[in-house]
């Protein structure tokens, strides 16, 4: 058999990369970003001229039955008002924004976007006339290559549409649609690919394909294919073309576009080659809408305890071909406004611990808006539990939960699934009549009960109080502001709501994050406040003050609080901040010495703890503010009494520390996050020592004490996460 020859073409329609929240780790985001995805076939969730569709974390690529490849590109986003209360807690963004902060919790709310754009590619022949899939070899587009996992969808609480264990596919065959040339198609996380297989002794030049929806094509200075639209610059990179000897050795051949702009349409101008052997031709979409913010958003990601699998969940705007009905409530939306206009679901997906391949996939939502904003994995059970917000009256598996419907608006939620995803053995509501929103999830080690935390703006949570006789039992049984944090405990199997406690004072509070103490199995929460009254600062017993830091340091406030386990008691809270604005954003607990650390971003000039108390002594890594916007991470005794250290993280840029870990043998403490910094200190020896473009991530290494560090940040560019 004659050896075939490749033609590869790749598409990145949004330069994106996956955004997290401080549940994730940003390196093994981008690794999930690069992974093989796979193709889904079309059994009736989607549009019924698609025959399979690929779900990247940059776009959809929608295959047709036809032949003809869909591009759907989101929308630019458009800046939030200020003053919008739509994705998040009401009062924060504003509050942030007002403080002169970079809102972090823009990632955790849906963007304002203008309308999308579509692209479409269709094969044609040299007089412009289609290919169709009628002159194929398998007159239908086929899955190839099966893999390992497999895809359920559960859109809303109508069985009808719902799909489980799809079969899915690392290609999409559409057979020979040239003479001696065969057309796969191929999705990673950030990428599509088309691969044109040309036999030896077949002409390349076969190959035409007509861009559509552009408005204007023009070849780029760097010998690019740039597709002009409405939101921002496609570009095609140039191509590159080889041919492989069978003993390995490669030869270039030069490549270049031929457009022919009037007519959108391409095709490859080549140099000498020999015919006789393959030929592989490869021209990258490599770029994409400036300021796009990608398709899919992971904000939490976790690796299983005995699998070793990794989990990611977030949310997903609609997968539906434009034009037509978005299948999660029936909302028919324009023919290139399918990102601005639909709705989202969240979902959460499995992968192998190498992170190349995707096992499983489920999207969770009703026909409102849904997010996941937080991840957890059962220990001892193995089960998956996600939460977040819904605005879906109709959400899965709510049936038998511990709320069964939604408190009105827009209500917190949390689901249960098998280790595998192949079955949603749960989901409840959680919410009042106000706005309420889950952003941090934990599973108890002793219990196994389940918590939330996150914030509300109802003055109805359920379970602040037990039924018998309405006595209240919640640590702080009324919201009186409509604003305030909340924590909340289910049983394991998320049948029966527990307990759930208010926690905040006068002004706004909004936890970002939430452990449980493998020892004491109390239940901490970290985050904002704007409260100058925060409860439980101070000790009933005469008023003394026993908290860390006792007082407000002035504006906006980090904090942390610390609950019994049946959170009905609120033992100490604690402020932490200095004269500006300060975040704590992840939380963790030392394994061994039972300390507590929380990490986030600052821009005070005087956070307390950088100093030690003996002489004034420098003790942290870093006692001076790098300017701007710093990281942080601040150690407290389990009691919250004694602040034990704080450094600051930070360059002359902003740096933001989302996610904060504690090795479990060495009990050094890291921290990731982001930075704009070209001075982020400790980096010379880490893994990268320069900053590249953009915004880079970022992860640190301190001793268990925070006097010492060792840095280095990533080559991920974050620029379009914030």
């Amino acid at each position: 058999m004659a050896t075939l020859g490749v033609l590869a073409m790749g598409t990145t329609p949004f330069a994106a990369q996956p955004k997290y929240s401080n549940a994730s780790d940003p390196a093994t985001l981008s690794k999930i970003a690069k992974l093989s995805v796979p193709f889904v076939p079309n059994t009736g969730q989607w549009d019924s001229r698609a025959a399979f569709a690929a779900q990247t974390f940059a776009g959809t690529l929608f295959v047709t039955k036809d032949g003809q490849l869909v591009y759907s590109l989101p929308g630019k986003p458009i800046a939030a008002n200020a003053d919008s209360e739509e994705g998040g807690s009401p009062p924060s963004p504003v509050a942030r924004e007002r403080v002169g902060v970079r809102a972090v919790d823009k990632q955790n709310r849906p963007q304002h976007r203008t309308p999308g754009w579509v692209l479409t590619e269709t094969l044609i022949d040299a007089k412009g006339q289609p290919r169709a899939m009628s002159q194929s070899t398998l007159k239908a587009p086929a899955g190839y290559r099966p893999m390992e996992g497999k895809v359920s969808y559960a859109i809303g609480n109508d069985p009808r549409k719902h799909a489980d264990n799809l079969n899915t596919y690392e290609r999409v065959n559409l057979g020979d649609m040239y003479h001696g040339v065969n057309v796969q198609l191929r999705a990673t996380g950030n990428n599509v690919e088309k691969i044109f297989t040309v036999a030896p002794k077949h002409d390349p030049k076969q190959i035409n394909i007509k861009l559509a929806g552009a408005d204007k094509l023009e070849i780029g200075k760097q010998g690019e294919l740039i597709a002009h639209t409405g939101n921002g610059p496609v570009a095609f990179t140039a191509p590159i073309a080889f041919q492989d000897a069978a003993s390995g050795e490669r030869t270039a051949v030069q490549v270049a576009y031929l457009l022919d702009a009037d007519q959108q349409r391409y095709r490859f101008q080549l140099g000498h080659y020999d015919v006789n052997q393959p030929l592989v031709i490869d021209p990258l979409l490599q770029s994409s809408y400036h300021g796009g913010t990608g398709y899919d958003v992971a904000y939490a990601v976790a690796i299983h305890p005995t699998s070793g699998e990794v989990y990611v969940a977030g949310s997903t705007d609609s997968t539906d071909l434009p034009g037509v009905t978005v299948a999660g409530g029936g909302v028919a939306v324009g023919a290139q406004s399918v990102f601005g206009g639909g709705g989202r679901d969240a979902y959460v997906a499995r992968f192998n611990a190498a992170l190349t391949v995707r096992l499983q996939s489920n999207y969770l939502g009703g026909s409102g808006a849904d997010q996941a904003n937080a991840l957890a994995i059962h220990s001892a059970s193995g089960e998956v539990y996600v939460a977040g917000y819904t605005e879906s009256s109709d959400l899965p598996g709510v049936a038998l939960g511990a709320q069964s419907g939604t408190g009105g608006g827009r209500d917190a939620f949390v689901s249960r699934f098998n280790a595998a995803l192949t079955v949603r053995l749960q989901s409840s509501y959680l919410g009042g009549t106000g706005t309420d929103g889950a952003n941090a999830l934990a599973i108890h080690p002793t219990s196994g009960e389940v918590y939330i935390a996150g914030y509300t703006g109802s003055s109805n949570l359920p379970g602040v109080t037990v039924a018998l006789g309405g006595v209240a039992t919640g640590a702080q049984s009324v919201n009186s502001l409509g604003g305030h944090a909340f924590v909340t405990r289910f049983n394991a199997a998320l049948t029966t709501l527990l307990q759930s406690s208010y926690h905040g004072g006068g002004s706004t509070d909004e936890p970002s994050a939430l452990a449980i103490h493998p020892s004491s199995g109390d239940v901490y929460i970290a985050g904002y406040t704007l409260s100058t009254n925060l409860p439980g600062v101070t000790v009933s017993l005469g008023g003394v003050a026993t908290g860390a830091q006792s007082a407000t340091g002035g504006g906006m406030d980090a904090f942390v609080t610390r609950f019994n386990a049946a959170l009905t008691t609120r033992p100490q809270s604690s402020y932490l901040g200095g004269t500006g604005t300060d975040w704590a954003i992840a939380l963790t607990i030392h394994p061994a010495s039972g300390e507590v650390y929380v990490a986030g971003q600052t821009s005070s000039s005087d956070l307390p703890g950088v100093t030690a108390a003996s002489g004034g002594v420098a003790a942290g890594a870093q006692s001076a503010t790098g300017g701007g916007t710093d990281a942080f991470v601040t150690r407290f005794n389990a009691a919250l009494t004694t602040r034990l250290q704080s450094s600051y993280l930070g360059g002359t840029g902003t740096d933001i520390a989302r996610a904060l870990s504690i090795h479990s043998v060495s009990g050094e403490v890291y921290v990731a996050g982001e930075t704009s910094s070209t001075t982020l200190p400790g980096t010379v020896g880490g893994a990268q020592s320069a900053k590249s473009t953009g915004n880079d991530a970022f992860v640190a290494r301190f001793s268990p004490n925070l006097a010492n560090a060792v840095m280095c940040n990533l080559d991920i560019d974050l620029d379009s996460t914030v």
